[in-house]
């Protein structure tokens, strides 16, 4: 679709309430006009035209002027086409009407003494309004200060647009919906003024950067900054400039520095006038800028760091207004002057101790290059970004480094641990703690230190040293250079393994043991290398303990739930590195979903039962029920992770899980809530990978709910944002949950293209994923037959039980009876249930036992005994029975089973002719539709007219109304085209309608 402003201008969006103060001020005849003040680019001009097509629709004389330069040098030159001379211009606005005439002077400011005088006259004196704009921070003549100052006209502000404001621009400005991290991107450069982000919008769709994917607009790289662009950026002061290039050599791109650093290589004087010309913010640390969204190259499609600010403690931070003013002032700058900022930034030393990553950029702009530990340290912080292309760059230019100077001791060193099978490397600092090199990679890389702290670990020196216990003398003297090789060669590994090149990162990675932290690192890299490339499946969890960690996973994943449920409880008690520790309590947390166990499941997701290094926690069988509210991942706005506050994929590892897990065990309310919560975080402070992950599982969640727009919505945004490497092997999954979503919409064209996808992806490992895959298999084909669908349906359904996963075997035999094959599950669902009501505490009657506690616990049993209670009712066609079970499912928040329970009640009521139950039936059953965007199932139809089609019949019918050609039908279903037209008169005739218009409508009215 073409976006609107190149049919009919940008949209005037977010001034709405300018827009009514200043016609409101323009009409009210004890007032003079309006005066709008701004910044550049926030609008004043646009509000102005408004206002203007506003007055003249309504009767009302409108004459508009504008101010220039040039114009102010002769007097009355900004309004001499109104008339030869003062009297001709105020006898012209003040000829006799009805409705009161208007002068509109934009940029105000510029008029020249005369105009100005008269601008003020004709607001004191005469029966016509004045409405002018003033730019913010210009000097004004006084004649047009006097129109607020006096209070002869309205003074009206713009400041920037809000957030949603910026996204409702930007949403009718596309004429669609963007991803997160597009929308963030933009909303960060731009800092709420509209011109800029129009003009970056342009930029962006004349260079192909953004487009449409899948539905969303996508920007896919760097925007290119355009000479319009760079006309809204004036500097006419060389000292304000020299400030603006300063700022532009930020790393990201238009982040802030500390003033004392900008002070310094420029002066504080050309600070405080940058200032005060409004293209340079000044705040405390922590006080937050607009939000900086490009890379070192210019305008990018990549966010900003979360959290990154280029400072340190509570000084004052400089930073551009509008941030993307950035990369236009960087594509101005002589390279000579560029170098020259970037070698004094880095001389400053301010960010070098902080941010290894900041530093590393810095020397490299300015030809001066870094060491080799400075180079592992920013690798490091690369890779905690989840920047893998920009980690796997650094750590093969520290490799390249360290390879130049210990090629001979790393095959000695090599040689002599093979003879140590007792050798334990550690560094120590001088109070004894214990560490490793990637403690040295700086807080925002996943340690504690800077760039200098790994080399003086790695050196040994400096309060430290490094030591192999029981090397010999000559060993030790190359230790520096072997162990910084090394942990290049694993930084290099995980960086490749992070882009799925298995067969790189396992030639890379290093086959010596590791200091500390590192061989932690280094086993589990190993373990899942051995799984998701080699193929080698494990037969026991032993090993490490990191390795063990990793190893929970790849035993789900081959289908062992109970095997996961045995080990890896027992593992997250004793002490883990917070990433392994993030590998362990997501597989825990997932089978204990699968199983039903709703207290282990909160146990394993929560920070009280993963202590970070010790194995004091309580054991299982004393461990409580479950933990607070406030102790619960996810529960703010402001989700923290529970495990690994650094790494944002342990965050979405361990959340993620639990939402999956209150899914499977019927808690859908809550695990919408944490999913949504944590989504809408991500998207504004995460990397696009954990932007995409809990877009999925937000899907995920919103689908089971009902609420399919959302899940269709979350599920693209998943797709797009995670189109690249695919290391888990889990897109098949992504694609197929998307084919679902859109098969319970009834969109056969969508579900079907989305499968097919799916099927054209790598299948995931192991076995766990098969069922999830085959029950959404099942809904797409249930738009065209339901027998088959039923049979894919039972088909998960076994794929369940095989594994132990008792609870997907509930979802996965529900569906069958959603495809007509209620009486064929409802035994073993009614023997699930009772299953779950031992586990939850309830002894059914003539069962032995005491019920354990379930005091403050969660539990699956609700969800199992409402669904098995809906599917006999359906089973016998109990109208009465399938309403009751409607309320129940609503009231756990099961919104498409209990509408599909409530129409399905009132057509048995209708046919029943029970008009007086029937009604109570039909308001449920849509009221419940309306909140699942009007979902199109097998059991959602209320007009009854489906039932009055043969399938075949409605096979054709269904395919017709999506939009399939006669010709596409008939070769679709193994038809000619005769036969499909005969099938769709008979269509037409059974539903008294004609035309492919009134059949779409007929198969979607609810009734």
């Amino acid at each position: 679709m073409t976006p609107r402003w190149e049919r009919s201008g940008w949209p005037f969006a977010g001034r709405g309430s300018a827009l009514r103060d200043v016609t409101e001020a323009l009409l009210r005849p004890d007032l003079g006009g309006a005066v709008v003040l701004g910044a550049p680019g926030t609008g004043r001009s646009r509000l102005a035209v408004e206002a203007h097509q506003r007055l003249a629709s309504g009767g009302h004389a409108v004459f508009w002027a504008t101010g220039t330069r040039s114009a102010s040098a002769v007097p009355l030159g900004a309004l001499l086409h109104l008339g030869r001379d003062h009297g001709e211009i105020v006898a012209r606005l003040c000829e006799p009407s009805a409705a009161r005439a208007v002068l509109v002077v934009d940029d105000a400011h510029l008029l020249d003494s005369a105009s100005a005088a008269l601008l003020l006259q004709l607001a004191v004196h005469s029966p016509a309004a004045v409405l002018a704009t003033v730019r913010r921070g210009a000097t004004v003549p006084d004649a047009v200060t006097a129109l607020w100052k006096e209070r002869v006209a309205r003074r009206v502000e713009l400041g920037p647009l809000t957030d949603g404001e910026v996204r409702a621009l930007l949403e009718r400005g596309l004429a669609g919906p963007l991803d997160a991290v597009t929308s963030r991107t933009l909303r960060g450069l731009a800092a709420g003024n509209p011109l800029f982000l129009r003009e970056l919008v342009q930029a962006g769709l004349e260079s192909g950067t953004l487009r449409r994917v899948h539905g969303l607009w996508h920007l896919a790289g760097d925007l290119r900054v355009t000479g319009r662009l760079g006309d809204l950026v004036e500097a006419g002061d060389p000292e304000v400039l020299d400030v603006l290039e300063v700022l532009a050599c930020a790393v990201p791109v238009g982040a802030a520095l500390c003033q004392t650093a900008v002070e310094a290589l420029t002066s504080p004087d050309a600070v405080v006038r940058a200032e005060r010309s409004g293209l340079v913010a000044v705040r405390e640390a922590g006080a937050g800028f607009a939000g900086a969204a490009a890379g070192p190259a210019g305008f990018t499609g990549r966010p900003a760091l979360a959290g990154f600010v280029a400072g340190s403690g509570r000084a004052a931070l400089v930073g551009f207004a509008v941030p993307g003013h950035a990369a236009v002032i960087r594509e101005r700058m002589p390279r000579a002057r560029m170098r020259a900022i970037h070698a004094g930034l880095a001389a400053t030393g301010c960010h070098l101790a902080s941010d290894p990553l900041v530093g590393a950029a810095w020397r490299e702009h300015a030809g001066l290059g870094s060491s080799a530990p400075h180079l592992l340290a920013a690798a490091l912080c690369a890779a905690g970004r989840l920047d893998a292309g920009t980690a796997e760059r650094l750590a093969r230019a520290a490799r390249e480094l360290y390879g130049q100077q210990a090629p001979a001791e790393r095959t000695r060193l090599s040689r002599w641990l093979e003879g140590q099978a007792g050798a334990s490397w550690h560094t120590t600092t001088s109070a004894g703690v214990e560490g490793g090199p990637r403690e040295a990679a700086g807080a925002s890389g996943g340690g504690r230190g800077g760039p200098d702290e790994v080399a003086r670990t790695l050196a040994g020196g400096e309060g430290r040293r490094c030591e192999v216990a029981g090397t010999p003398a000559g060993v030790e003297g190359g230790r520096r250079e072997v162990a910084g090789l090394l942990e290049a060669d694993l930084a290099l590994a995980e960086a490749l393994a992070a882009q799925g090149r298995h067969a790189e990162a396992a030639a890379a990675l290093p086959s010596e043991r590791l200091p500390g932290e590192a061989e932690e690192r280094r086993v589990m890299l190993a373990e899942r290398l051995d799984y998701w490339w080699r193929g080698v499946v494990p037969a026991h969890p032993d090993g490490p303990a990191a390795a063990q960690a990793v190893r929970t996973w790849t035993i789900l994943l081959e289908g062992r739930v109970s095997q996961t449920l045995g080990s890896g409880p027992g593992l997250l008690m004793g002490a883990l590195p917070a990433s392994a520790r993030a590998w362990a309590a997501s597989a825990v947390t997932i089978a204990a979903g699968l199983a039903g166990d709703t207290a282990l499941a909160d146990r394993a997701s929560t920070p009280a039962s993963t202590p970070a290094s010790t194995p004091a926690a309580a054991p299982p069988s004393t461990a409580p029920h479950s933990a607070p509210a406030a102790a619960l991942p996810f529960t703010a706005p402001h989700p923290a992770p529970p495990v690994d506050t650094v790494s944002p994929w342990a965050a979405v590892q361990v959340g993620g899980a639990r939402c999956l897990a209150l899914l499977l065990t019927g808690a859908l309310d809550e695990a919408g809530t944490l999913a949504e919560a944590a989504s809408l975080h991500a998207a504004d402070h995460e990397p696009p990978p954990v932007v995409g992950a809990w877009s999925a599982v937000w899907g995920i969640v919103a689908k089971h709910q009902g609420r399919l727009h959302i899940a269709q919505h979350a599920l693209r945004e998943a797709v797009v944002l995670l189109d690249g490497p695919d290391p888990l092997r889990l897109r098949r999954v992504l694609l197929a949950e998307l084919a679902g979503a859109y098969a319970m919409t009834g969109d056969t064209l969508q579900a079907e293209r989305w499968l097919r996808r799916a099927d054209a992806c790598p299948p995931p490992p192991g076995v766990l994923f098969d069922a999830w895959v085959e029950r959404n298999r099942a809904w797409t084909a249930s738009l065209l037959d339901l027998p088959t669908a039923a049979t894919h349906a039972l088909a998960a359904a076994k794929a369940a039980r095989t594994i132990g996963a008792p609870m997907l075997e509930v979802l996965a035999l529900t569906d069958a009876a959603r495809f007509g094959a209620a009486g064929q599950v409802r035994d073993r669902l009614t023997e699930l249930a009772a299953g779950h009501r031992v586990l939850d505490g309830v002894v059914p009657e003539g069962r032995a036992g005491t019920p354990p506690d379930t005091a403050g616990r969660r539990q699956a049993g609700p969800m199992v005994e409402a669904l098995a209670g809906a599917v006999a009712a359906l089973a016998e066609q109990d109208a009465a029975r399938l309403a009751r079970a409607a309320e129940r499912l609503r009231a756990l928040g099961h919104l498409l089973p209990a509408a599909e329970c409530a129409a399905t009640a009132y057509r048995l009521h209708a046919a029943a002719g029970r008009p007086v139950e029937a009604k109570p039936t039909l308001a449920m059953a849509r009221e419940l539709l309306t909140e699942c965007d009007g979902a199109r199932t097998p059991l959602t139809d209320l007009s009854g007219s489906r039932r009055t089609l043969t399938p075949r019949e409605l096979q054709v019918a269904k395919l017709i109304a999506a939009g399939m050609p006669g010709r596409s039908v008939a070769v679709r279903l193994g038809l000619s085209l005769r036969t499909v037209n005969n099938h769709l008169g008979r269509v037409y005739v059974k539903l008294g309608i004609s035309g492919r218009d009134a059949l779409a409508a007929a198969l979607d009215d609810p009734g």
